[in-house]
């Protein structure tokens, strides 16, 4: 399997108040279709377009972002045959599930922490930091 393309057809974030209390934050992907693509980019292989939702929900009500996109896939024409009997009967290969899950998480993770910048938002993925007693640590090892 290759991966060929990513794009975000839709990005949506809102923020509809100010913080009040505990904010909980939960991320989502849903696959919604699979199909074959009518791109030709080798004759023994078949393109697949899969449409994805990537949701960052802040609860309680507080702000989501929204990413629909699509992924494009190369594979052998039986392989791709294949995964889309699969997908018919609400079935995907883990390998196939794993490598698509890493990538659309990869590209949208790091939109979406640009996009909660820009609206001010607590990052939904923890960030490094440097704690004051491991930079006296560090100095007093020198």
């Amino acid at each position: 399997m290759g991966i060929v393309g990513f794009n975000l057809d839709k990005m949506s974030i809102e923020r509809k108040d100010e913080i009040k209390g505990k904010i909980n934050i939960k991320t989502n992907i849903d696959i919604l279709d699979m199909k074959k693509e009518e791109i030709s980019l080798s004759s023994d292989q078949d393109t697949l377009k899969l449409t994805f939702n990537f949701f960052i929900i802040y609860e309680p009500d507080f702000a989501k972002i929204e990413f629909k996109g699509h992924v494009l896939l190369i594979e052998d024409s039986k392989i791709a045959k294949k995964i889309l009997e699969d997908w018919k009967k609400k079935k995907m290969d883990p390998f196939l599930r794993e490598q698509i899950y890493n990538l659309i998480l990869r590209k949208a993770n790091i939109k979406a922490l640009s996009l909660e910048e820009d609206l001010n938002l607590i990052p939904h993925w923890p960030m490094p930091a440097v704690k004051a007693e491991d930079i006296e640590e560090k100095g007093e090892k020198k």
